[in-house]
């Protein structure tokens, strides 16, 4: 393996409600005014601000509804490529990406109370520029859809109002000849209460994280 510096400015592009066809039963948004109206009057949101940039990690929790009036949820995001966590995560300026090229991320929620999740991505080159990609999004509920991306990162969110709740999700770079990372520059999380979605602070926190800096690595 070759280990290359990286560095990334993550940006935000909107589009419209994706008309691609995807199997399962939610709902799927790529427009993120739509997606945080529709999951109104609140949600749980991280821009991953609270690491440390160019700095690698086991895993990253992701638990929201601290106070008392909240749904709270538990969740946790890995880098994969066979088995959830075989991989690092990293971390750049603007957002949380994978360590090793061609790993995805992957979002798993234990707490059984999800109903939304969604946010900002994109695909970068192994020096941390972004670059027109292709990222294959797989939910819990069976729902799976291919999107392109451009030279900006692009909003990609999914609602399950009824039925089954969210328990995962991936977000897998459609490698081509040179190496692709996919990178989430902010994440946002809906609980339904009492038929809405609770307002309250995100909580997110870096837990068995690897404490030292080195460069990401192409494999």
């Amino acid at each position: 393996m070759t280990m290359k510096n990286f560095s990334a400015r993550i940006a935000f592009a909107g589009v419209a409600l994706l008309p691609l066809a995807a199997f399962g039963q939610a709902t799927i948004y790529s427009d993120q005014a739509s997606f945080l109206a529709a999951i109104a009057p609140g949600y749980y949101s991280t821009d991953f601000s609270d690491l440390t940039n160019f700095t690698p990690y086991s895993s990253y929790s992701i638990n929201g509804g601290a106070d008392a009036s909240s749904n709270p949820f538990v969740g946790t995001i890995t880098s994969t490529l066979v088995t959830p966590g075989d991989g690092n995560l990293y971390k750049v300026p603007n957002g949380l990406s994978t360590d090793t090229d061609g790993y995805a991320l992957t979002y798993d929620f234990t707490s059984g109370n999800v109903r939304s999740v969604g946010g900002l991505f994109g695909v970068t080159d192994v020096d941390g520029n972004f670059i027109p990609g292709t990222i294959q999004f797989d939910l819990s509920d069976g729902t799976s859809v291919t999107v392109a991306t451009g030279s900006e990162p692009s909003f990609q969110g999914f609602l399950i109002a009824d039925g089954p709740t969210i328990t995962g999700l991936s977000a897998f770079p459609i490698e081509g000849a040179d190496p692709v990372y996919v990178a989430n520059s902010q994440l946002f999380v809906g609980v339904p209460e009492t038929s809405t979605y609770a307002a309250a602070g995100f909580m997110g926190l870096a837990v068995g994280g690897l404490w030292y800096r080195r460069s990401r690595k192409a494999a």
